[in-house]
């Protein structure tokens, strides 16, 4: 099950990969497949696209039964709405953290003067008259009868 995200023990990923179609996948507790829920719906959607039919037998979960196959997906939606909640917390979250200041990213490393070590560089990028790299040349500075 390339698609889980968090630790599968390697019984259970031998099991799953031996799996063929129109194979029943039995387990005594649902909790006992994987981890997390998102894990969880993850394997048995994959199961599901392989053919392969799921029970569990304390939660009477059969997706051979149109009993059990409306409970996964009971499961599924509420699933996906923990998703999303998660979602929309880390956003608010966020939000709040950067109203009280809170910087996020990686601090810089370098200091202007690391990044462009030549001492008058911020200010020949200003522009200014007297500030001109000396290397520009102006007209003014020219040979008479050069130009």
């Amino acid at each position: 099950m390339d698609r889980c995200r968090s630790y599968v023990a390697p019984a259970l990923l031998r099991c799953l990969k031996t799996l063929q179609e129109g194979d029943t996948l039995i387990v005594w507790k649902l909790d006992r497949l994987g981890r997390s829920l998102r894990d969880l719906i993850t394997m048995l959607d994959e199961l599901k696209h392989r053919g392969v039919k799921f029970r569990s037998l304390t939660e009477a979960i059969d997706t051979d039964t149109p009993t059990g196959r409306a409970m996964w997906q009971m499961i599924g939606v509420l699933a996906e709405l923990e998703r999303s909640l998660i979602g929309e917390r880390t956003r608010a979250g966020v939000k709040a953290a950067q109203k009280r200041g809170v910087k996020f990213g990686r601090k810089p490393k370098l200091t202007p003067q690391q990044i462009d070590p030549r001492p008058q560089a911020d200010t020949w990028r200003r522009g200014s008259a007297e500030s001109r790299c000396p290397f520009q040349s102006r007209a003014e500075d020219a040979l008479p009868g050069a130009v």
